[in-house]
């Protein structure tokens, strides 16, 4: 049996914090949200149901639950392929993407520009589903990629 070693990838921390975010923070959201929402044009659930706090309160959880899941894989990816002299700045930096896109959409949800613009109720749970994702993959980041 042969081991093959292979040098780390030495990059700049913003390039690596990117990657950090568009696989944890973006991808794995995003591919949740796309399974979901098939599971419910299936099961027939309307565009109306759709909008109805439970199913919101559901997505939000889902976001959460696959940032978690995100992070653990990417933290994996990160440590085998890159070296980090300064995880803390990757992780603040991979933190703020995160943060500069989930408001963007809340925001974009509050003002409905891709679409119908949303209840104050589904808005507080926008801005609280962000909060607790920001939270959730700052932390988890701390515990795996340091």
């Amino acid at each position: 049996m042969f081991v093959v070693m292979v040098e780390k990838k030495t990059s700049g921390d913003w390039y690596i914090a990117s990657k950090f975010f568009l696989i944890a923070g973006f991808t794995f959201p995003v591919l949740a949200t796309a399974a979901f929402a098939l599971a419910l044009i299936i099961f027939g659930v309307t565009e109306e149901d759709i909008l109805d706090t439970s199913y919101q309160l559901a997505a939000e959880f889902l976001q959460i639950v696959s940032i978690w899941f995100g992070v653990k894989y990417a933290a994996r990816y990160i440590r085998k392929t890159y070296t980090l002299p300064r995880p803390q700045h990757v992780i603040k930096l991979a933190t703020a993407y995160l943060a500069f896109v989930l408001s963007v959409l809340t925001t974009d949800a509050f003002l409905g520009f891709s679409g119908p613009a949303v209840s104050n109720e589904i808005l507080a749970l926008y801005t609280v589903g962000t909060i607790l994702s920001c939270i959730v993959f700052y932390y988890e980041s701390r515990k795996s990629l340091v």
